[in-house]
């Protein structure tokens, strides 16, 4: 299990591991496309784009949030978008996790052994964000949001087979 990140720098980096991890894993998916059903690429293809959007849903209301409310703690609607989107993010991961493991007898179930359970850890990590991001400057707090902008996941259509 993945340990919840103790510093803000940490909160972002794993944020970005999540991101890093979903589009890998869109790849290997992709990757899969001759050798599983159309449904299951299909739904595999829709959860990565319900991942993503709740995702990008969570860090769009995150970014508005940040600029605009003092409050020191992450509100209730904050934390339930967080959830959604770690909720989300993980049912695509565990998808394509488990589709590796029935395809392990033609080589692709050894990447399977490196996704660990980062969802408490995402969590934590948002919030953590949330609390720190009062007590640093302006300009860092422009370049923080400027790094949250781009936890963005990509587009399904763009990212290459694996």
């Amino acid at each position: 299990m993945a340990q919840s990140p103790e510093s803000l720098s940490e909160s972002m980096g794993l944020l970005r591991e999540y991101r890093t991890r979903a589009e890998h894993y869109g790849g290997v998916l992709k990757g899969m496309e001759s050798k599983v059903s159309r449904s299951v690429y299909r739904h595999g293809e829709n959860l990565y784009v319900d991942g993503k959007a709740a995702v990008d849903r969570w860090l769009k209301v995150f970014i508005i949030d940040l600029r605009q409310t003092d409050r020191a703690e992450i509100s209730s609607a904050q934390k339930q978008a967080l959830t959604d989107a770690a909720t989300k993010a993980d049912a695509f991961i565990e998808y394509v996790n488990a589709l590796l493991n029935e395809d392990q007898k033609r080589g692709w179930g050894e990447l399977a052994k490196v996704i660990p359970d980062t969802f408490t850890a995402l969590l934590d990590g948002g919030m953590k964000i949330w609390r720190e991001f009062r007590g640093i400057s302006a300009e860092k707090r422009d370049a923080m949001i400027a790094d949250l902008e781009d936890l963005r996941w990509r587009d399904f259509g763009v990212i290459k087979p694996r």
